[in-house]
């Protein structure tokens, strides 16, 4: 075998490993083991508490372990689900559902009066499914819902490499969402994003925030952070 053969051989292998690594990510736990962690408000205690779905990449990597964190600074407690975890295989609708109820319940256990329900990206796009048929017994104790570059094709499974979604999504929630009444709703995006869930809501469903850059928003976390803050500032005027 050739010097040369035998690079491109080893660069063969290196790729499909990395292929492998990046669709399987989720299942292998590389992005993480902990479906939920908390972040304790570092800022004197607020009386609601945010529960907060992560994008594709978890709370580990990515923006939303500072979107997370920022909130604590600010003095939410953060009830943080990772979605790689959560979403390591594909969920049907119910159990879809349960990731989202069961994180409000421990929130509320927690102490919170009330919560304000945040999703980034992939878990935006779960909020914007599950939020509308949220059981009656919750809908009084949600203060509202931000949802961060959301989508309207969504899919039960997280797949940081994007293969998964170019399947048949599992839901379009932009219909139901836009006939949503009962909570207040933010929903940011980014001013160049091709195409976004929020333009998708009409006038007077929800509160539009555009923010500079594309679906990744420049990866500017404090400037999401303080959009957030002043969606949950909002909900109580």
């Amino acid at each position: 075998m050739t010097v040369l053969r035998s690079w491109k051989l080893r660069g063969a292998v290196v790729a499909a490993f990395a292929l492998f690594a990046a669709l399987n990510a989720p299942a292998l736990h590389l992005l993480g083991w902990n479906e939920r962690t908390e972040y304790p408000a570092s800022a004197g205690k607020r009386d609601i508490a945010a529960v907060f779905l992560s994008g594709d990449m978890g709370l580990r990597l990515g923006m939303s372990k500072d979107i997370a964190r920022g909130l604590a600074a600010r003095g939410y407690p953060v009830t943080g689900i990772s979605s790689p975890v959560a979403f390591s295989k594909h969920l049907d609708r119910a159990q879809t559902d349960a990731v989202v109820t069961d994180a409000i319940e421990d929130a509320l256990a927690r102490g919170a009066r009330k919560v304000v329900l945040i999703g980034q990206s992939f878990g935006a796009d779960i909020l914007a499914t599950v939020v509308p048929g949220l059981p009656l017994r919750l809908r009084s104790q949600v203060a509202g819902v931000v949802l961060v570059v959301p989508s309207n094709n969504v899919h039960f499974r997280a797949d940081p490499s994007g293969i998964a979604y170019l399947g048949t999504p599992d839901a379009r929630p932009a219909r139901a969402l836009a006939r949503m009444e009962w909570t207040r709703l933010t929903c940011v995006h980014g001013a160049d994003e091709a195409a976004s869930l929020c333009g998708m809501l009409g006038h007077g469903t929800a509160r539009d925030v555009p923010l500079p850059g594309d679906h990744y928003l420049h990866h500017d976390a404090p400037r999401v952070v303080n959009a957030i803050v002043s969606a949950i500032s909002d909900m109580h005027k």
